[in-house]
């Protein structure tokens, strides 16, 4: 509360006047929260994204050479076990800096989006999230009736709930009980700005436990990436990645907790009034077509990269040079004829955009794919969305690799 006092002039028989106002500030500190927490998860994404960066390039190589080692030595008895058990571990790191990558926000998950009817996603989760409780936690539907679509991505909202869920289930050790709700609601101007959004139809979707609740002292940071209270149970990133899609998805996430009485984390996300688009089907994997000597030039900063790319490369039968940089590749483009040029997207001096565009503009007949463990924002208004659209993300597997670029070289017919 604020409370103002003003001195007025002097009444005509010498009486003092003052007047006095009070003004309620809770609105105005929430909104001031708002900001304040979506400019340190704007600068702590950027951080994590660009740790991500180099992660993936480290990843990629441990997975790059261990599909060689399984390529080249399938005859070695008992190796496949080890390379398996590598593999297992690489997928998870893999699956690790998706995570992360999703909290910097710079995978963009528009291509994945769809209609959703949050009634029929929570029906279909019901026997895994059942399956992720202890038999101690009873689990209870609140399902509005006649709720009206979103767009997102569906994967993402199934991952956010089930984050969510296993969240309450440490929350109640002993046992308690979960509550799973939807529901539809329109946000004035002031109750938007409270959170962060504006005027508008919105769908919610509640976790609600009475487990034991969230100190006061740490509710603030529940959001950050890395920041757990699990130990070494806890990776730190589910909840951050929860923040992340729900800001992704034009909407946000409330948090109410009392200590000893338990929490309840609400999603908003905006109604979507277009048309359901109809599901494609699963895309299917093709055999990818091998080599017969094509020129392939291969762009990275990362030595160890570049080499993994020429090793897998040529025991598919192609012919492949190697660039440290942009303007390295662009002297090797004018002496030596290339089929292909495959480049990392974050690079010093010139980024992989900009030398896409260098060969667009002189070399249209050669094909390119570009590939980063994390896409920045620059020079967005140079971007070929074909580019965009076809991005390899780090760290891609050596199948996946080789399947792109026989569908460059020689179309979709990779019979």
């Amino acid at each position: 509360m604020r409370l103002t006092l003003a001195e007025l002039p002097v009444s005509a028989n010498g009486q003092h006047r003052f007047a006095c106002s009070c003004q309620d500030l809770t609105e105005i500190k929430s909104q001031q929260a708002q900001i304040q927490r979506a400019q340190k998860m704007d600068a702590l994404g950027k951080l994590v994204g660009g740790i991500a960066h180099d992660y993936n390039n480290m990843l990629g190589v441990i997975l790059g050479y261990t599909s060689l080692m399984e390529m080249k030595f399938s005859n070695v008895k008992g190796l496949q076990k080890y390379i398996g058990n590598i593999s297992q571990a690489g997928e998870r790191a893999r699956q690790l800096t998706k995570r992360m990558l999703a909290f910097s926000k710079q995978k963009s998950t528009e291509a994945e989006a769809e209609a959703v009817d949050v009634n029929s996603l929570v029906d279909d989760q019901k026997d895994l999230i059942n399956k992720s409780l202890t038999a101690m936690i009873t689990v209870h539907y609140q399902l509005c009736d006649s709720l009206g679509l979103i767009w997102i991505d569906k994967s993402e909202l199934e991952d956010t709930l089930l984050n969510l869920v296993i969240n309450a289930k440490h929350a109640m050790p002993d046992g308690g009980q979960l509550t799973v709700s939807t529901g539809a609601v329109h946000l004035s101007q002031i109750e938007a700005e409270t959170l962060g959004l504006t005027e508008n139809d919105y769908i919610t979707l509640s976790v609600k436990d009475n487990g034991c609740g969230i100190d006061k002292d740490i509710v603030d940071f529940i959001f950050d990436p890395f920041f757990t209270t699990k130990g070494i149970d806890g990776t730190g990133l589910g909840l951050s990645q929860v923040y992340g899609f729900a800001g992704r998805s034009g909407g946000t996430i409330k948090v109410y907790s009392e200590k000893g009485l338990g929490s309840e984390f609400t999603l908003y996300f905006p109604l979507y009034r277009g048309e359901e688009r109809n599901d494609t089907g699963p895309i299917e994997v093709k055999p990818y077509r091998q080599g017969e000597g094509q020129a392939i030039l291969v762009v990275d900063d990362e030595p160890a990269l570049r080499k993994l790319a020429l090793e897998i490369l040529t025991l598919a039968g192609y012919q492949v040079l190697l660039a440290r940089n942009g303007n390295e590749a662009i002297e090797m483009l004018a002496t030596t004829k290339f089929d292909l040029v495959l480049s990392d997207v974050i690079m010093p001096q010139m980024d992989g955009y900009q030398l896409a565009k260098h060969i667009k503009e002189n070399y249209p007949s050669i094909k390119v794919q570009l590939a980063t463990g994390f896409s920045s924002n620059r020079h967005s208004a140079m971007k070929d969305k074909s580019l965009q659209n076809n991005m390899m993300y780090k760290p891609y597997r050596t199948g996946e690799l080789l399947r792109r670029v026989s569908t460059l070289i020689y179309g979709n017919d990779d019979d």
